[in-house]
């Protein structure tokens, strides 16, 4: 007996693509509570041309604990079973890290005086510009002669010069602040992940102490989609072993999927020896192994089913889970840590 999960036809690409996590806590249920039968795998049924996403994610299932068939299905009622020679094959590219641009005197000059408030940081992207932010709320960036800033639609510093991009610094370093009144405040409340992402990259040391600080990206590769609400971040161990590390400030059921969806793209480009031929970690040796998937999330806000979707997948990806304390907007302190799908005592 198999058990079945299907998409309808006007379901969005993006929530099609969603379609396996529900699928495989099902499977999960019905194995566990409908004892007087055997459940030999999950059948998952999606509309002609949204198979792609849900393959990739597939390849990379234990095979020994979950058998899958993959379908398209047209409005004629036709079907075609997805090759599973085809599953894994990414369309993925990974842009060149490019050198540190060249900053102007007076651009030099703008961010000396910005770098001066409290709260204040600056992380260098892959494209070779600087980014300024406010416990990882971006408001401005710098590089090759300019200064843009905003926090919808970023705009050139006009004649009024460094004044308005100094007041929404300081606003930014006003509202978002652990110490702030009003918790409410859309500034506050906002892109709560890269507040998360902002403590990771000051305290790397607390969630893996063998992770070298330096080079840190952040999105590289990118995963082309939506918006997923979800921090990528790209490390190495002293060892040269890439690590993956995920962000999530709150509840999501397809944390590990999503993980999972950048996990493979770092993997399929470091065995094609693409990093360093692009740029990244060019002063590192990197190990010809798999990278390491860790999870960090606050400890009550991993959804109850991580567990359940974790223990379908590979033995070859070594997952860990990290849950942080509820006040890692003030202190970054770890709670816990699990490895792989081991539930919390």
């Amino acid at each position: 007996m198999w058990a079945l999960i299907a998409a309808p036809p006007d379901l969005s690409p993006s929530a099609t693509d969603q379609l396996l996590s529900f699928g495989l806590i099902w499977f999960d249920h019905l194995r566990s509570r409908e004892t007087d039968y055997v459940f030999a795998g999950l059948k998952i049924f999606v509309p002609q041309g949204r198979a792609r996403s849900t393959s990739n994610r597939l390849a990379w299932l234990n095979p020994h604990v979950l058998q899958s068939e993959l379908i398209e299905y047209d409005r004629t009622g036709r079907i075609r079973r997805f090759d599973k020679q085809d599953y894994g094959n990414l369309a993925t590219e990974l842009r060149p890290c490019l050198s540190e641009a060249a900053t102007e005197e007076h651009v030099a000059a703008w961010l000396q005086r910005l770098r001066g408030i409290p709260g204040v940081e600056t992380v260098r992207r892959a494209d070779g510009l600087l980014s300024l932010r406010v416990r990882g709320a971006t408001f401005a960036t710098a590089g090759r002669g300019s200064l843009t800033y905003g926090l919808e639609n970023p705009t050139p510093v006009g004649p009024q010069g460094i004044a308005p991009v100094l007041r929404l610094a300081r606003e930014l370093a006003r509202y978002r602040s652990p110490d702030a009144q009003d918790k409410q405040n859309p500034l506050y409340r906002r892109h709560p992940e890269t507040w998360l992402e902002s403590q990771v990259r000051r305290r790397l040391d607390l969630i893996d102490g063998n992770l070298l600080s330096e080079p840190l990206y952040g999105q590289v590769p990118s995963v082309a989609g939506p918006d997923r609400g979800i921090i990528d971040l790209l490390a190495s161990d002293r060892q040269g072993r890439l690590a993956v590390i995920e962000l999530k400030a709150s509840e999501d059921v397809h944390l590990p999927l999503q993980a999972l969806d950048y996990w493979m793209r770092v993997k399929w480009n470091l065995d094609r020896d693409e990093f360093q031929a692009c740029g990244y970690f060019p002063d590192v040796m990197l190990a010809e192994r798999e990278p390491r998937l860790i999870l960090v999330s606050p400890a009550m806000d991993f959804h109850p089913t991580t567990e359940t979707v974790l223990k379908y997948f590979s033995p070859a990806i070594d997952v860990e889970r990290i849950g942080v304390g509820a006040a890692w907007r003030r202190d970054l302190r770890v709670v816990f840590r699990r490895h792989g799908s081991a539930r919390l005592a």
